[in-house]
């Protein structure tokens, strides 16, 4: 480290005592201080790729006290040949509904409706048998779900975890995309951690189907909803569902803002790790210079 001598003057002004020692011990050479600090910053570098690799093994034995290691049954496995006919005459109404008026249109969907719908159509094959609308009332929806979570990279299909139970949720719209706002995660053999509870906070589940030619569209028309007995109601602006532009999927960046938590403090220790040797370098580049001196003169 290069201490100007304006500094070691200020410090022997004000500690006249150790001026001598400490300035002994600023200007000293060590040759072994380049090899500590930058061991300093490998372990450091070091200890932050440990903690990566090993994550994932860690929390693998976390899930275990609250996940299974088989599906529960939910009813939208039994996916359906056909949708009904009933449902298919309500979802064609409401198109019509709203290509033909100006006014907000009001669409709502009961349980029963909702479930058929995941279990009908195969836009809606990643949610049959992982999710099921259980019960809606006017404050909160109960949601059944078996979801298979990420697990240790090295384990097999026997090693599989689901987390099986029931979510307390309010949907809501963000970015002209449909979400579900979770409040309560209840498994059903264990609390779930607040670290992964913290994970399903916002529930993109209709982010696959934000470019969808309908349903994309009814979702940036949406501008409310609205939870009642055993029903959802949507409330959605016409001149937004008719406009022709194409609904542009939200990118989800959730991991990209994890690779830059992790790769901001990374930069910072290398970069340190860079000024350091920098430093060390310019310093025996001098004394290097100055002994080069001293033996032409001698």
């Amino acid at each position: 480290m290069i201490v100007s001598n304006a500094v070691l003057r200020q410090f022997q002004l004000s500690f006249p005592i150790m001026s001598k020692q400490s300035s002994s011990i600023l200007t000293n050479k060590d040759p072994k201080a380049g090899c500590a600090i930058m061991f300093i910053i490998a372990a450091i570098i070091g200890g932050l790729v440990t903690v990566t690799l090993v994550l994932p093994f860690l929390q693998t034995g976390k899930m275990k006290d609250f996940t299974q290691p088989e599906p529960i049954e939910l009813s939208t496995k039994e996916v359906l040949p056909a949708p009904p006919t009933a449902l298919v005459s309500k979802l064609q109404a409401q198109k019509a509904q709203l290509e033909s008026t100006t006014a907000p249109a009001v669409l709502t969907y009961t349980v029963a409706e909702l479930n058929d719908m995941i279990r009908a159509y195969e836009e809606c094959k990643e949610l049959q048998g992982t999710f099921e609308v259980k019960s809606i009332t006017p404050e909160v929806m109960l949601c059944d779900i078996s979801f298979l979570l990420n697990t240790n990279p090295l384990s097999s299909d026997k090693d599989k975890r689901y987390l099986n139970g029931t979510v307390h949720a309010v949907p809501a719209i963000k970015n002209d995309e449909l979400i579900l706002k979770i409040s309560k995660v209840e498994s059903v053999i264990g609390e779930v951690p607040e670290g992964f509870r913290n994970h399903l906070q916002e529930y993109r589940i209709m982010q696959p189907y934000t470019n969808h030619e309908s349903i994309g569209r009814v979702m940036f028309g949406c501008e409310s909803i609205t939870l009642g007995e055993g029903e959802m109601t949507l409330t959605v602006n016409p001149q937004k569902f008719a406009d022709p532009k194409s609904v542009e999927p939200v990118k989800d960046n959730s991991e990209k803002k994890q690779q830059r938590r992790f790769m901001m403090p990374l930069m910072s220790f290398i970069m340190i790790g860079g000024l350091f040797f920098f430093m060390l370098r310019r310093r025996n580049a001098k004394e290097a210079k100055k002994w080069k001196d001293q033996a032409d003169r001698e």
